[in-house]
């Protein structure tokens, strides 16, 4: 009994009835002169789903279940204490998955071709790269695939894992006539003959498993032999010492001998069928639009050749079907939405094509065909015929290929048939378009075309969709998560995706602190960063039916102030607690302005998940924010929507609707820091400033954390790395440190104090102090106002470059342990101590170091001086 109610091996029930119990027994053993198999929920003969050869219970056989001596097998399902029996048949399956992707060796790999070692060649195959990318499946013994369409020459790397281990990566280079060469096979399908490529220039591949190559790889043929057009990467056109070599053998002296692949380590070597290989790409898709402008992100695509998806419901194929952030970047199609986070008018389209257009486009909220297709694009929204025809122009700036000669004014997205389609053209109907995805599409009806797939960007005619056409789109935002309107800059910190699948794992719309998420979530939900400062601090929320509200947090408004407790603090408030309070009234920027007050707030747990509630009597109507779960008073209320139902609603709540999937929002926050701070004494001025989680700049925008003079910063920048004004002097100047954790810490410079002198020197003149030069010195301690006073003496200090960056240390040795001041780099004496923490990793440390922290870009630093 070695296998007995351990962890449950469950079947998928593809057809029939499911187990009635977990299958978390097993035995194969010896019963009745037969070894047999069973597979249940006891080791007992009950309830099971594999059991054949003689019916076993424990270590015996209990004849209650069945007879002695019969032997068969037993249905999958089984609801009583069946035993196997002649009179049941049963036949079992396998099939190979192929792993597509690899995380080693650098990672981001995908498999493209690959032959399994000892399966029958398939005589009807009469090419080795003769299907296009995303016409294999997973499952298939081999594959004989061509590199997407959409891989850049430049921008793209070969890696090779033959059956003997061997592993060998290679980078693709236009400048290379034998690299060159294998591009085009690989890429465009197209042939190499015999000397074309022969003594060029070599093209090696690095050598990450095994043996380097003897020879250098100068040669390269893709040609017809024996009717199989073949693949041979060497040194002389002759088959040996090769590296890539599949399909037939090319030796000119032993014509058409192997058949296969060979090894990647090959000195006299063949192909042959009991040899395996498997070829993957990996491809920086930034880099290859980065010549049309910084910041474009791949989110839609479909490769030329590529298989067409069918149907993944009853109902059609989307072409918008999916969030933003559900593909991997080497998937054959991707049939993405915008991000939920980004700004309709600040946000660009870029669309490539196989034909070689290159299109931009820039949304315009304020023009009915760009608003119908980011509606599309971005909010999931339909738009039937006739709704946006020879309305205002939409047109695109071509950057690359043939221009458009007629408007395009006119948008669908809509269901036709099977599929729900794209068309952006200038008349509802599948000629002279731009964008054209999915199946044919005019006016109300279908178009000409059959087939699905994709047109290209110029249509001259009436081109229609086809998967022969590849075409990729990318966005590209004002800044990353962050743009500028309505006079301030503001930052994603919260959304739920339009349509998206409610995760189950998520029992708090609040759950996250800032900087947990990443573009590319298809949720996220944070709250506001803790260095935002309530009484400066905006809140901006976009939905997806067209409303866009701004609020402004006040300390003084308790409606106001319980929504920051949430949206900050992370606190609850419970049902009654703000009810029919002041008002807190957003500004409605577009849109409709909310029917009722908004002088009520929850934050609460209902039905499993903690959700929020701004509306205007604690229940579930007329409200403005409602995310999670509905809310009404103590409970929720079935009259208003169903029970477990999660999501959000619109910001414009007509009646009594309650949050759900099908509506998208995101807030934004806009915040500024106080430059001044009235406490401890008042008349203290901001100098200096990183705010927690923030995004560490590159060391080519900052490479001193005091690289700035007094009064370059703003106060809504998020980081500051100031120094003290010219004017202040010395012995009359004190300084106040504020961090993220509650520590709050004075200084008072002195000119006798070598330890406080060379801090004022950094701060003050930006003159450095190397490791040693002062170290024990005569103590400079903080007055602590709030938190917990320094472990030891703070005598030492340093102001040096570590790992590209000119950063601070006051502490008790010059080394990361016992710090106040620890701000840029990890330091220890001249150099730095990887014990302490990762190299590379910048930030500010906490004031108070109970041991040996080091700066982290999670922990935020404010510094203030006051000159009297």
């Amino acid at each position: 009994r070695s296998v007995q109610n351990n962890k449950p091996w469950n079947p998928d029930t593809i057809e029939g009835t499911a187990p009635k119990q977990n299958q978390d027994s097993f035995m194969y053993r010896n019963q009745n002169g037969v070894k047999s198999i069973l597979l249940d929920d006891d080791n007992c003969d009950c309830l099971s789903s594999l059991s054949f050869g003689h019916g076993m219970c424990g270590s015996a056989h209990n004849p209650k279940f069945s007879k002695a001596g019969a032997f068969g097998a037993e249905a999958l399902y089984d609801p009583g204490c069946h035993g196997p029996r002649p009179t049941i048949g049963l036949t079992l399956y396998f099939r190979q998955q192929k792993q597509l992707r690899l995380s080693e060796y650098g990672g981001h790999w995908t498999a493209f071709w690959w032959w399994t070692p000892g399966a029958t060649w398939p005589t009807h195959e009469k090419d080795v790269l003769q299907h296009a990318y995303g016409t294999c499946s997973q499952y298939n013994y081999y594959c004989f695939q061509r590199l997407p369409t959409w891989t850049q020459e430049d921008f793209t790397e070969l890696l090779a894992i033959d059956s003997q281990g061997t592993v060998y990566q290679w980078k693709f280079d236009s400048k290379n006539p034998t690299a060159h060469a294998a591009w085009i096979a690989l890429h465009d399908h197209i042939g190499t003959p015999f000397r074309k490529i022969r003594d060029s220039k070599p093209w090696n591949p690095k050598a990450l498993v095994g043996k380097p190559p003897q020879e250098n790889q100068d040669s390269f043929m893709y040609r017809d032999v024996k009717g199989l057009k073949s693949f041979l990467l060497d040194n002389d056109n002759g088959d040996y010492y090769a590296t890539l070599s599949m399909g037939y053998a090319m030796d000119q002296d032993r014509p058409f001998k192997g058949l296969g692949v060979d090894y990647l380590y090959d000195i006299k070597g063949i192909p042959d069928v009991s040899k395996g290989l498997t070829l993957y790409f990996r491809a920086d898709h930034k880099r290859s639009v980065s010549k049309y402008g910084p910041g474009w992100r791949p989110f839609w695509w479909f490769s030329a050749g590529a298989t067409w998806p069918k149907c993944r419901t009853p109902e059609v194929t989307d072409v918008l079907r999916d969030p933003y952030g559900t593909c991997h970047d080497s998937d054959a199609y991707c049939f993405q939405r915008l991000p939920a986070w980004a700004y309709e008018d600040k946000t660009e389209i870029l669309a490539t094509d196989t034909a070689g257009n290159v299109y931009k486009w820039k949304f315009n909220s304020g023009a009915a065909t760009s608003h119908a297709a980011w509606q599309a694009f971005h909010s999931h929204i339909d738009t039937a015929a006739a709704s946006v025809k020879n309305a205002s122009p939409w047109n695109p700036v071509v950057l690359k290929g043939n221009s458009i000669s007629i408007n395009q004014d006119s948008f669908m997205y809509r269901t036709q048939g099977s599929t729900k389609s794209v068309l952006l053209d200038d008349d509802n109907c599948d000629c002279l378009s731009t964008l054209n995805i999915g199946g044919s599409l005019c006016g109300a009806g279908a178009g000409k075309g059959n087939d699905y797939g994709v047109d290209n960007l110029y249509d001259p005619t009436c081109g229609v969709p086809k998967p022969s056409n590849g075409l990729r789109l990318y966005y590209r935002t004002e800044n990353e998560m962050s743009f500028t309107a309505y006079g301030m800059e503001w930052t994603a910190f919260w959304w739920w995706t339009k349509d998206a699948t409610w995760p189950k794992t998520e029992n708090d719309v609040l759950g996250y602190e800032y900087g947990h998420c990443k573009e590319y979530d298809v949720y996220c939900f944070q709250r506001l960063p803790k260095w935002a400062v309530e009484d400066f601090t905006h809140l901006l929320a976009v939905d997806t039916a067209g409303n866009t509200y701004l609020w402004k947090f006040s300390s003084s408004n308790p409606t106001a102030h319980a929504a920051w407790q949430a949206l900050h603090d992370h606190q609850i408030t419970l049902a009654t607690k703000i009810q029919n309070n002041r008002a807190w009234n957003p500004q409605v920027k577009k849109g409709i302005k909310p029917k009722k007050d908004q002088d009520s707030f929850m934050y609460r747990d209902q039905q499993g998940v903690k959700s929020f509630l701004l509306d205007d009597d604690n229940c579930d109507c007329l409200s403005t924010l409602s995310m999670g779960h509905g809310l009404c008073g103590t409970t929720f209320s079935t009259s208003y929507g169903p029970v477990k139902r999660y999501g959000v609603d619109a910001l414009y709540d007509d009646h009594c609707n309650t949050p759900r999937p099908s509506v998208g929002l995101t807030l934004y926050f806009s915040t500024s820091r106080p430059m001044t701070l009235c406490t401890h004494g008042g008349n203290w001025l901001a100098f200096w400033w990183w705010s927690a989680n923030a995004k560490w700049p590159a060391a080519s925008n900052e490479n001193d954390v005091i690289g700035h003079a007094y009064g370059t910063c703003g106060p809504r920048d998020h980081y500051c790395f100031g120094r003290l004004p010219s004017w202040a002097r010395e012995d009359s100047t004190e300084m106040l440190a504020v961090d993220s954790a509650g520590n709050t810490y004075k200084w008072k410079f002195d000119s006798t104090n070598p330890t406080a002198h060379a801090v004022w020197r950094a701060f003050h003149d930006h003159v450095t102090t190397p490791a040693g030069k002062v170290t024990n010195s005569k103590p400079w301690n903080p007055v602590t106002l709030s938190g917990t006073a320094p472990k030891a003496q703070q005598d030492s200090f340093m102001y040096r470059e570590q790992n590209g960056v000119k950063s601070i240390l006051l502490d008790d040795d010059n080394c990361d342990c016992l710090t106040t001041l620890n701000i840029g780099h990890g330091m220890c004496r001249a150099s730095h101590d990887t014990t302490f923490g990762p190299a590379n990793q910048y930030g500010v440390d906490t004031l108070y170091d109970n041991h040996c922290q080091v700066p982290r870009p999670g922990i935020g630093l404010s510094l203030y001086f006051r000159a009297n």
